[in-house]
This record gives structure tokens, sequence and C-alpha cells, in this order.
């Protein structure tokens, strides 16, 4: 099954969660994407990044982590988003004014709803908005 993939749970691959249900859940997630790949929002490449520098700056990462992990995140098949953000910050804005997400995460929730498949992430609150709409949750027992 293909996956929208929130930053959080890419991140996880190299900085390791301490919730050993987090840490399955980050392998399980890993595996569908090698076998699967991934569907993301464009901000993703943003978001993700971004918690790779955060780990550097805070020491918990080393720019050599981040280029190779890097290198090895390319090796996944990462669908993009081929929507026209015009067309789709319309529904995106309504998802995150109802359920009181940042218009980020609202973006992972729409691209799920629009594509209807499963959504991984390690954010409660947009886990409970993604339940609260009908959107499966990778890693929930079911």
């Amino acid at each position: 099954m293909i996956l929208v993939l929130d930053a959080s749970v890419a991140a996880s691959w190299l900085l390791k969660r301490t919730d050993p249900s987090e840490i399955h859940i980050a392998g399980q997630a890993v595996e569908s994407a090698q076998r699967h790949g991934i569907k993301v929002p464009v901000i993703w490449y943003a978001e993700l990044t971004n918690a790779l520098l955060l780990a550097e700056r805070r020491c918990i990462s080393t720019p050599a982590s981040t280029t190779r992990f890097l290198a090895d995140l390319a090796t996944l098949i990462v669908a993009p988003d081929s929507a026209d953000p015009a067309s789709t910050q319309r529904d995106t804005l309504i998802l995150a004014r109802s359920l009181h997400l940042t218009t980020y995460d609202a973006s992972y929730l729409e691209l799920a709803i629009r594509s209807r498949t499963a959504l991984a992430t390690f954010d409660r609150k947009l886990a409970e908005a993604a339940r609260s709409t009908g959107i499966s949750v990778f890693g929930d027992p079911s």
C-alpha cells in the first residue's frame, strides 16, 4: 500500500524514536516505502530537510549522516503531489480551519483524502484529525 508520509516519520529513519511502538511503526513504514513508494505534499521536502538541519544544530546528527540519509532516501520512490497547489489550497485551508491544524499538516491530510490512502505520521493532532475524516493512520491497530 502506498502511503502519504509525514516528514516526522521519514526523519525518524535517521533520528531514532524512543517509544517502542513508534520504532516499530517507523520500521513498517520504511518497508512499505521500499516496496510501494510514498506520496508527499511538496512541503515535505522542506519539512524533512529542516528537521535534519535542526538535528545537526542540536548535535543529534552530523552533516555526513544527513548526506548519507538523503542518498538512501533518494533510492525510494517518492511521488510528490502533482496537483497544482492553487487547486488544493482551498480544501487544505478548510481542513486546517475545521480541524485546528496548521496548513502544513493539513496539506498531508488533504493529499491522503484526495488520494484515498493511509497517512503515516507521529503527529498526534494530525493523526486524530485524519481519523476524524475517515483516513486510516498507518500503524493503528485494526
